[in-house]
């Protein structure tokens, strides 16, 4: 039997992310923690140039491809869990499948990947979520010294039905608990594959000038260096702005804004093969947060309001002022 990693499980399951607990009425059940939820995750990914509806579709094509599931109802996913939940195998003997999930350029490694605390919920939406239903499950599983499939997808049922995964929130989460089966090696807490930054951030731009180079390695033990000296994840987001805000500069055009100085600063990202996924995501997290950052501080130094209040121009134009410039190199053996 292959067992799970915890914290995947965890953070699929959203065990503490909500602070309550309570029963719900599934006849009267409106969904409207979730639906805030989804557009705050629509809103991350198309800050980030991301299609996440476009991508998920792609990862249920995979699965139906395969067999894995039926189809895109509700009622397939269902099907699927209790599958899983008879079967232990029935996700590792499929050939090709594993192939065809790591050759996806980009797979969200949860439906969380902004900052959530940048969400305000309000008490009694959460009190009429159906979500926390998982919490007093997800505790139980933490207990487990091994977290299998069939111990995940009985979980799952106990909570949800086929209506539930009609919703894109429970159907993304769904396929986000199936990939991350193949982005972990069964018997390593390695990562598997080389995981792609994002069309934007995954640039092949090179430099030949150190000064204007920031070198951002991820030991087998999860460490981190920066340019060689080690550095804690809680101080890496700060280190890369002040690296990208100092940096040479050069003249472009902006839209809207004419002739402006832009930072020639290169973010190179290494990690060995040992590193684990989730310090991987953190560390790739930080990086990308800290030219947000930098975007939210031009856009209201321009348009006097926030990067993600801008309209499609202004976006643009901020874009072009403060490009994300994130390599990645081939993890070391």
């Amino acid at each position: 039997m292959k067992s799970l990693s915890l914290t995947l499980i965890l953070t699929v399951l959203f065990t503490g992310f909500l602070p309550a607990y309570s029963q719900t009425d599934d006849d009267s059940y409106d969904y409207a923690l979730e639906n805030m939820l989804m557009d705050h995750c629509y809103s991350y990914y198309k800050e980030q140039g991301i299609d996440i509806k476009l991508i998920m579709s792609r990862v249920e094509d995979v699965y139906i491809k395969h067999h894995i599931l039926e189809d895109r109802s509700g009622d397939s996913y269902i099907k699927l869990l209790e599958k899983i939940r008879q079967e232990n195998n029935v996700l590792f003997d499929c050939p090709g499948l594993a192939e065809d999930i790591q050759n996806l350029a980009y797979v969200p490694e949860s439906l969380f990947a902004f900052d959530s605390n940048r969400i305000s919920i309000d008490t009694a939406m959460i009190n009429e979520s159906k979500l926390k239903e998982l919490e007093t499950i997800g505790n139980k599983l933490a207990k487990s010294i091994n977290i299998s499939p069939e111990m995940v997808a009985d979980a799952i049922l106990q909570v949800y039905d086929a209506q539930d995964f009609e919703h894109n929130f429970y159907r993304y989460a769904g396929l986000i608990i199936l990939s991350d089966l193949y982005r972990f090696d069964p018997y390593s807490s390695g990562i598997m594959r080389e995981l792609p930054l994002l069309e934007e951030t995954n640039t092949k731009e090179r430099t030949n000038d150190p000064e204007n180079l920031l070198e951002v390695y991820i030991t087998h033990e999860d460490k981190i260096l920066l340019d060689g000296e080690h550095t804690e994840l809680s101080a890496l987001r700060s280190s890369a702005k002040a690296f990208i805000l100092k940096a040479d500069q050069t003249e472009i055009n902006v839209p809207l804004l004419g002739n402006q100085m832009t930072s020639k600063a290169i973010i190179r990202l290494h990690n060995d093969r040992g590193t684990s996924y989730d310090m991987y995501l953190k560390v790739q997290n930080e990086l990308i947060a800290a030219y947000r950052e930098i975007r939210d501080m031009k856009a209201r130094e321009f348009f006097n309001k926030d990067f993600d209040k801008l309209d499609d121009q202004q976006r643009n134009s901020i874009e072009r002022l403060v490009p994300r410039k994130i390599s990645e190199a081939d993890p070391v053996q």
